[in-house]
Protein backbone atom coordinates (compact mmCIF):
# COMPACT_ATOMS: atom_id res chain seq x y z
CA UNK A 1 0.00 0.00 0.00
CA UNK A 2 1.35 3.05 -1.11
CA UNK A 3 1.95 6.32 1.06
CA UNK A 4 -1.02 8.05 -0.20
CA UNK A 5 -3.52 5.16 0.14
CA UNK A 6 -2.41 4.31 3.73
CA UNK A 7 -2.60 7.94 5.06
CA UNK A 8 -6.09 8.28 3.41
CA UNK A 9 -7.10 4.99 5.15
CA UNK A 10 -5.67 6.09 8.65
CA UNK A 11 -7.93 9.09 9.77
CA UNK A 12 -10.95 6.60 9.17
CA UNK A 13 -9.14 3.94 11.19
CA UNK A 14 -8.61 6.62 14.09
CA UNK A 15 -12.33 8.13 13.72
CA UNK A 16 -13.78 4.91 14.68
CA UNK A 17 -11.19 4.67 17.94
CA UNK A 18 -12.16 8.06 18.73
CA UNK A 19 -15.61 7.26 18.47
CA UNK A 20 -15.71 4.11 20.34
CA UNK A 21 -13.36 5.42 23.09
CA UNK A 22 -15.83 8.96 23.30
CA UNK A 23 -18.66 6.10 23.58
CA UNK A 24 -16.99 3.78 26.14
CA UNK A 25 -14.99 6.74 28.57
CA UNK A 26 -11.99 4.60 27.51
CA UNK A 27 -8.83 5.76 25.87
CA UNK A 28 -8.60 2.82 23.96
CA UNK A 29 -5.69 4.28 22.04
CA UNK A 30 -3.45 5.01 25.48
CA UNK A 31 -0.65 2.40 25.56
CA UNK A 32 -3.04 -0.01 23.96
CA UNK A 33 -5.64 -0.27 26.38
CA UNK A 34 -7.84 -2.10 23.97
CA UNK A 35 -5.78 -5.22 24.12
CA UNK A 36 -6.87 -5.70 27.74
CA UNK A 37 -10.69 -6.09 26.91
CA UNK A 38 -9.97 -8.49 24.34
CA UNK A 39 -8.00 -9.96 27.25
CA UNK A 40 -10.42 -9.76 29.60
CA UNK A 41 -13.20 -10.76 27.54
CA UNK A 42 -11.64 -14.13 26.36
CA UNK A 43 -10.93 -15.41 29.85
CA UNK A 44 -14.43 -14.12 30.92
CA UNK A 45 -15.83 -16.28 27.91
CA UNK A 46 -13.19 -19.28 28.87
CA UNK A 47 -14.77 -18.96 32.70
CA UNK A 48 -17.99 -18.04 32.39
CA UNK A 49 -18.05 -14.81 34.26
CA UNK A 50 -18.67 -11.30 33.07
CA UNK A 51 -17.68 -9.63 36.07
CA UNK A 52 -14.19 -8.55 35.20
CA UNK A 53 -12.64 -4.89 35.63
CA UNK A 54 -9.93 -3.03 33.58
CA UNK A 55 -7.87 -0.27 35.11
CA UNK A 56 -8.73 3.50 33.83
CA UNK A 57 -5.40 5.28 34.37
CA UNK A 58 -2.08 4.34 33.09
CA UNK A 59 -0.91 3.59 37.04
CA UNK A 60 -3.97 1.64 37.71
CA UNK A 61 -4.66 -2.04 38.24
CA UNK A 62 -5.30 -3.95 35.21
CA UNK A 63 -7.35 -5.98 36.07
CA UNK A 64 -9.93 -7.11 38.96
CA UNK A 65 -12.81 -9.72 39.58
CA UNK A 66 -14.56 -10.05 42.84
CA UNK A 67 -15.79 -13.80 41.40
CA UNK A 68 -12.31 -14.91 40.37
CA UNK A 69 -11.65 -13.22 44.03
CA UNK A 70 -8.62 -10.98 41.60
CA UNK A 71 -7.80 -7.46 43.68
CA UNK A 72 -4.48 -6.93 41.80
CA UNK A 73 -4.05 -8.74 38.27
CA UNK A 74 -1.63 -8.02 35.82
CA UNK A 75 -2.51 -8.32 31.80
CA UNK A 76 0.53 -8.83 29.72
CA UNK A 77 0.91 -9.35 25.95
CA UNK A 78 3.43 -9.17 22.75
CA UNK A 79 3.58 -10.53 19.51
CA UNK A 80 3.05 -14.08 17.59
CA UNK A 81 6.66 -14.14 15.76
CA UNK A 82 6.20 -16.76 12.90
CA UNK A 83 3.95 -16.18 10.75
CA UNK A 84 4.00 -20.12 9.20
CA UNK A 85 4.18 -22.42 12.13
CA UNK A 86 3.67 -22.61 15.59
CA UNK A 87 7.10 -23.01 17.44
CA UNK A 88 8.18 -22.84 20.96
CA UNK A 89 10.65 -19.62 20.52
CA UNK A 90 7.49 -18.13 18.42
CA UNK A 91 5.33 -17.65 21.86
CA UNK A 92 7.32 -14.50 22.98
CA UNK A 93 8.10 -12.94 25.75
CA UNK A 94 6.00 -10.22 27.39
CA UNK A 95 7.96 -7.28 29.11
CA UNK A 96 8.01 -6.02 32.75
CA UNK A 97 10.13 -2.70 32.63
CA UNK A 98 11.74 -0.44 34.86
CA UNK A 99 12.97 -3.29 37.03
CA UNK A 100 16.25 -1.52 38.34
CA UNK A 101 14.20 0.45 40.03
CA UNK A 102 13.83 -1.57 44.18
CA UNK A 103 10.33 -0.56 44.28
CA UNK A 104 8.89 -1.69 40.98
CA UNK A 105 10.65 -4.91 41.17
CA UNK A 106 8.09 -5.18 44.61
CA UNK A 107 5.47 -4.31 42.55
CA UNK A 108 6.09 -6.93 39.88
CA UNK A 109 6.07 -9.69 42.78
CA UNK A 110 2.36 -8.17 44.66
CA UNK A 111 0.15 -9.23 41.69
CA UNK A 112 -2.38 -11.77 42.82
CA UNK A 113 -3.11 -12.72 39.48
CA UNK A 114 -1.44 -12.79 35.99
CA UNK A 115 -2.52 -13.11 32.23
CA UNK A 116 -0.04 -13.20 29.67
CA UNK A 117 -1.29 -13.40 25.77
CA UNK A 118 0.06 -13.73 22.01
CA UNK A 119 -1.66 -11.65 19.85
CA UNK A 120 -1.60 -12.50 16.49
CA UNK A 121 0.12 -9.57 14.13
CA UNK A 122 -2.29 -9.61 11.36
CA UNK A 123 -5.17 -9.53 12.71
CA UNK A 124 -3.77 -8.13 15.60
CA UNK A 125 -7.02 -8.09 17.69
CA UNK A 126 -7.42 -11.36 17.68
CA UNK A 127 -5.22 -13.60 20.40
CA UNK A 128 -3.53 -16.83 20.06
CA UNK A 129 -2.71 -18.24 23.20
CA UNK A 130 -3.37 -17.22 26.64
CA UNK A 131 -2.38 -18.28 30.10
CA UNK A 132 -4.10 -17.08 33.12
CA UNK A 133 -3.19 -17.69 36.83
CA UNK A 134 -3.91 -16.68 39.96
CA UNK A 135 -3.81 -16.87 43.74
CA UNK A 136 -7.16 -18.23 43.92
CA UNK A 137 -7.06 -20.71 41.20
CA UNK A 138 -3.51 -21.92 42.44
CA UNK A 139 -1.12 -20.76 44.87
CA UNK A 140 1.22 -23.02 43.85
CA UNK A 141 1.10 -21.93 40.04
CA UNK A 142 1.41 -18.27 41.20
CA UNK A 143 4.60 -19.10 42.90
CA UNK A 144 6.04 -20.72 40.19
CA UNK A 145 5.47 -17.69 38.28
CA UNK A 146 7.09 -15.33 40.69
CA UNK A 147 9.88 -17.48 41.20
CA UNK A 148 10.55 -17.34 37.16
CA UNK A 149 10.33 -13.57 37.86
CA UNK A 150 12.91 -13.35 40.85
CA UNK A 151 15.11 -14.78 38.87
CA UNK A 152 14.87 -12.91 35.73
CA UNK A 153 14.82 -9.62 38.19
CA UNK A 154 18.16 -11.24 39.71
CA UNK A 155 19.99 -11.71 36.63
CA UNK A 156 19.03 -8.45 34.83
CA UNK A 157 20.50 -6.65 38.30
CA UNK A 158 23.82 -8.33 38.18
CA UNK A 159 24.14 -7.57 34.47
CA UNK A 160 23.29 -3.77 35.07
CA UNK A 161 25.30 -3.26 38.37
CA UNK A 162 28.43 -4.84 35.91
CA UNK A 163 27.81 -2.54 33.35
CA UNK A 164 28.42 1.28 32.95
CA UNK A 165 25.77 3.74 33.11
CA UNK A 166 25.68 4.51 29.53
CA UNK A 167 25.83 0.59 28.40
CA UNK A 168 23.30 -0.33 30.47
CA UNK A 169 20.11 0.01 28.15
CA UNK A 170 16.83 -0.92 29.21
CA UNK A 171 15.92 -2.28 32.04
CA UNK A 172 13.08 -4.66 31.74
CA UNK A 173 12.75 -8.19 31.95
CA UNK A 174 11.58 -10.64 28.98
CA UNK A 175 9.26 -13.19 30.31
CA UNK A 176 9.25 -16.21 27.66
CA UNK A 177 5.79 -17.80 27.52
CA UNK A 178 6.97 -21.07 26.98
CA UNK A 179 8.91 -21.24 29.93
CA UNK A 180 5.63 -20.16 32.18
CA UNK A 181 4.29 -23.00 30.17
CA UNK A 182 6.37 -25.70 30.70
CA UNK A 183 7.02 -24.59 34.51
CA UNK A 184 2.95 -24.91 35.57
CA UNK A 185 1.34 -27.51 35.75
CA UNK A 186 -2.55 -28.14 33.91
CA UNK A 187 -4.05 -27.77 37.28
CA UNK A 188 -2.14 -24.64 37.82
CA UNK A 189 -3.13 -22.45 34.93
CA UNK A 190 -5.86 -22.26 32.21
CA UNK A 191 -4.47 -22.20 29.00
CA UNK A 192 -6.33 -20.91 25.90
CA UNK A 193 -5.50 -21.61 22.45
CA UNK A 194 -7.61 -19.76 19.56
CA UNK A 195 -10.24 -19.16 22.08
CA UNK A 196 -10.97 -22.79 22.99
CA UNK A 197 -8.78 -24.36 26.39
CA UNK A 198 -6.41 -27.01 25.86
CA UNK A 199 -4.32 -29.04 28.10
CA UNK A 200 -0.69 -28.35 28.29
CA UNK A 201 -0.05 -31.46 26.72
CA UNK A 202 -1.74 -31.02 23.46
CA UNK A 203 -0.46 -27.31 23.55
CA UNK A 204 3.18 -28.64 23.23
CA UNK A 205 2.61 -31.16 20.44
CA UNK A 206 1.33 -28.45 19.00
CA UNK A 207 4.56 -26.41 19.10
CA UNK A 208 7.10 -29.72 18.59
CA UNK A 209 5.16 -30.38 15.72
CA UNK A 210 5.36 -26.96 13.95
CA UNK A 211 2.08 -26.87 13.16
CA UNK A 212 0.43 -24.48 10.62
CA UNK A 213 -0.79 -21.23 11.28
Amino acid sequence: MNVKTLAEKIPLALEAMSNLSQESGVNLSHNLKWKEYMQANQLQNILDIDDIKIGGGPHAIDFKSLKLKIENGELKGCIFKNKASLTRPSLGSPEFDKQHDPQRRIDTLKYDSFMFSVFYKYPEHKILLSLFTSRKHSDSGMNKVMDIIKELQRKKIEKIENLPEEERGRDSIQVPIIDLIVALDDDEMVLIYNDCRISKTDLLLNLDSRIKI
